[in-house]
């Protein structure tokens, strides 16, 4: 018997921003994503499903991949939150922002769960956000020092 496989590699990895059908106008961090896997007699079939963090105020929402368009990979999120929110401000008058200390904390615990992942799965793209959280949170610290 042959087993007819619809093969389907994720379409957005950790930190790469979104935008989701029904919130066109608004910008999401991928946070998370499950993978299911469909079994039935003749096929194998595998969706995916994230969790999402909004831009700029970490509302978390759950989307399906096929809700989903890119904007940007997680290489590029740092630049394109940066602006957003910049823009956000101009358009919105004040905005909240973390304190310097939640900013710190959520750049620490992303460098660790990074690195967590990193030395479990071996995936360079963990390491490499690992080290975008860290320098992240260099810059900050330099910041606040001035």
């Amino acid at each position: 018997m042959s087993e007819r496989r619809k093969s389907q590699k994720q379409k957005f990895n950790f930190g790469d921003i979104v935008r989701v059908k029904g919130y066109e106008t608004e910008l999401f961090q991928i946070a998370c994503f499950t993978s299911v896997y469909y079994h039935y007699p003749d096929a194998l079939y595998k969706e995916y499903t994230y969790e999402l963090s909004r831009i700029p105020d970490e509302e978390w929402l759950e989307a399906y991949e096929e809700e989903l368009t890119l904007v940007c990979t997680a290489e590029q999120a740092q630049d394109l939150v940066r602006r957003y929110q910049s823009k956000s401000r101009n358009n919105q008058g004040a905005i909240h922002f973390p304190s310097i200390q939640d900013q710190i904390d959520r750049l620490l615990d992303d460098h660790i769960t990074f690195m967590e992942l990193y030395g479990i799965l071996k995936d360079e793209e963990y390491k490499s956000l690992a080290y975008l959280a860290f320098a992240e949170l260099q810059e900050l610290i330099q910041k606040t020092d001035n």
